[in-house]
């Protein structure tokens, strides 16, 4: 083995030690350079909403078919149409999760061929804000 292998062993290794001190389920592991960081509670919903969001539904075999947001074909349609299947989209990805209680006080705005859809997400950890952006020309 070169020098090479032997850091990304034990790389390896200590991640997998890491991971294995994680107590709470909840969880979601962020590799960073330096090792494991696990969020909990609100940032971890955080995190997770962003992470659907900006999954293209269907594209990742590693994910579910369930799991993002399909927006693709969205391109070159209405802006009311994109208005509509798009607030239903996200509320249905993000309710998927148990802990995201509902999805609410949409806001659209057209701009420059895209569409930003505002929200509020209502979890058991309370609400926060979001946005996203769909590209419709």
């Amino acid at each position: 083995m070169d020098a090479t292998s032997l850091d990304v062993t034990a790389q390896a290794q200590e991640t997998d030690y890491l991971l294995s001190r994680v107590s709470d389920e909840s969880a979601f592991p962020v590799i960073s350079g330096r090792g494991i960081i696990c969020d909990s509670g609100n940032a971890l919903i955080k995190q997770l909403i962003y992470k659907r969001l900006c999954t293209e539904a269907g594209e990742f075999l590693i994910y579910s078919e369930n799991f993002g947001l399909q927006t693709r074909d969205l391109f070159g349609r209405d802006t009311d149409y994109v208005c509509a299947v798009l607030e239903e989209r996200i509320t249905d990805t993000l309710v998927a999760d148990e802990r995201i209680k509902s999805v609410g006080d949409f806001s659209f705005r057209e701009n420059k061929g895209s569409v930003t859809a505002n929200f509020k997400v209502f979890t058991i950890f309370g609400v926060s804000e979001f946005s996203t952006a769909v590209s419709v020309k």
